[in-house]
């Protein structure tokens, strides 16, 4: 059993983005650095960001190197992946 109910526990787990702070959401700056820093190329901001994140690992650098911290790892409900609510 490689990780059990632990791995069971994060997969829970998604990232999400902050809106209110995201400078490509919120700015339409041209910020690509949580999609360079993802091992699996995820674009969080894509019309199929949904669908893409079941291919997340869940490592975290994407929250870790976004420049406005605007990305936290956050239990994966029926909430979507862009939220304009304060993550903070």
């Amino acid at each position: 059993m490689p990780l059990g109910i632990v791995g069971q526990f994060v997969r829970l787990f998604r990232p999400r983005i902050n809106a209110q702070t995201c400078l490509r959401y919120h700015d339409g700056a041209n910020c690509n650095v949580c999609t360079a820093a993802c091992p699996e190329h995820i674009d969080m901001h894509a019309p199929d960001a949904t669908t893409a994140l079941g291919e997340c690992t869940r490592c975290g650098e994407c929250a870790a190197q976004c420049p406005t911290a605007s990305i936290a790892l956050k239990l994966a409900a029926s909430e979507p992946v862009i939220s304009d609510a304060e993550s903070r």
